[in-house]
This record gives structure tokens, sequence and C-alpha cells, in this order.
């Protein structure tokens, strides 16, 4: 709003006001403050906003000072490295003839539902390769005592995901097709952007009854509906996204019908 119309309004609401229109100036220039927004990218392009940072001016040492703050908000020991490599050293540690059976444990462990599950694989793990200490202790030191909340099924299922976490991680709309059952699954926590030219669809098909394969949809193609147990778990926030493609899936109704 510009100064003068400022003047005006506080005016209006009391005629003693005795405010200037230079005091208007000082006022704007004193608080008025640069945003600036820093952003990652996800592994399927989409961004996501890290941190808003309000700088008094543009200057490189204020640019300095915002990424000093944004770095001291992380303790990187504490975050999840990129990729949960037993499996390699598996390779390193075990002979070959032993290797599947061990993976077989480690996958026991990974999946194990319930916390008292994971204990007894655990158990059982440690005692398959009890003759490779080293294997057993870069399992438990590496991975499940500092990071098992973040990958094992026991954890994990904490957390309402519907069987499908790559839809809230990365934001995305996923799509899953087959012969028996087809269904789409947003986000269930945030909102979606505002064009839907924005949001990342993925797609995969059920093929041959054995294996699933990744497909690109037209755009404008038609959805399969929304899986009810996304409508009951769902944010009041998320509901926009089905609303947005109110469109794709009555077109798909209508072909289910026709």
């Amino acid at each position: 709003m510009a100064p003068k119309y400022i003047i005006s309004a506080l005016k209006d609401k009391d005629p003693e006001n005795l405010t200037t229109i230079t005091q208007v100036y000082r006022a704007r220039a004193t608080y008025r403050l640069s945003k600036r927004e820093i952003v990652g990218v996800t592994s399927t392009k989409l961004t996501f906003s890290v941190v808003f940072a309000y700088l008094e001016h543009e200057r490189e040492e204020n640019f300095t000072w915002a990424l000093e703050k944004l770095k001291e908000l992380f303790t990187w020991d504490k975050f999840l490295p990129d990729v949960v490599n037993v499996s390699m050293k598996c390779n390193d540690y075990v002979k070959s003839e032993r290797q599947e059976h061990v993976m077989d444990q480690w996958n026991n462990i990974m999946y194990s539902n319930i916390e008292d599950e994971y204990d007894v694989h655990l158990k059982h793990f440690e005692s398959v390769c009890g003759d490779i200490p080293a294997f057993v202790k870069y399992v438990n030191e590496t991975w499940l005592v500092p990071y098992k909340e973040r990958f094992v099924a026991a954890w994990t299922n904490k957390v309402t995901h519907l069987g499908n976490t790559a839809t809230n991680r990365y934001s995305v709309v996923f799509v899953s097709l087959s012969m028996k059952l087809n269904n789409t699954f947003f986000p269930l926590l945030i909102a979606p952007p505002m064009y839907t030219s924005r949001h990342t669809i993925i797609a995969i098909v059920f093929v041959n009854n054995n294996h699933w394969v990744q497909i690109k949809l037209k755009p404008d193609c038609p959805l399969p509906p929304v899986t009810p147990r996304w409508r009951q778990n769902c944010s009041d926030d998320a509901k926009a996204w089905e609303s947005a493609y109110a469109g794709r899936f009555k077109y798909w109704e209508e072909l289910c019908h026709s």
C-alpha cells in the first residue's frame, strides 16, 4: 500500500492521529526485509522448501550468514545415509555359498512387523553369522543401532503410509495398475501445488503376473480411483489432491462403465 493511502487509513480510524508521510516512509524502510527461500530437490526433480530467510539487505555477507545458519540446523551424523548397502558388505564378509541364506535373515530383520519379531530375527541373524563377528558388528553399529527406526517395518509401520512411502516422502502422485486392482495414491499430509503441471505422477503396471514396470501416462489421461483408506487417513490440507483430479477420476469411471 502506498504511504499516502496508509496515512489516509490512519486518519479514518483516528482523526487525531499525527503520523506524517515521512514517518511512514521511514518505518517501511526499517521493516522492509528481503525474503529468500532455500530449496532442495528430490530424486523425482520436485523442489521442496528447506528454509526461509529474511535479510535486511541483499549483500554477500547476509547471504553467507543465511547459509551458515542453515548449516547449523543440520547434524549430519544423525541423518540416514543414502543407501543401505548391507548386500555389498555381505559380498565382502560372507562366502558366496552362504550369501543368499544370510541375506534372507537380513530381510527378515528389515520386514519384521513388530518389535518382538525384530528381536527374534536379530538373534537368529547373529546366530547364523556367529562365525563372522566383523559382519555382525558392521550391521549392528552401522545400521540397526542408529537407524533401525528409519527403515525396519516394525517402526516405519507406526507412521500411516498405506503401504506406499514414496508419495509422502517425495510429494508425488502414485498410480498402481493391474488386472485385479487399480488405485491412485496421494500424499497424506500436505496440500498439492497450485498448478497440476507441477505435479509429478509415477505410474507402474503389473505385467505377466510376476513383475512391475514403470510406464509414462499421457497428459489428462483417466486415472483410477483413490483408495478409500486414503480418504480415511488424509489431512484436511491433503483432500485438495482428490479435487484436483476429479475430472480424470470421472473419465476413468465412464470408461469402465461404457
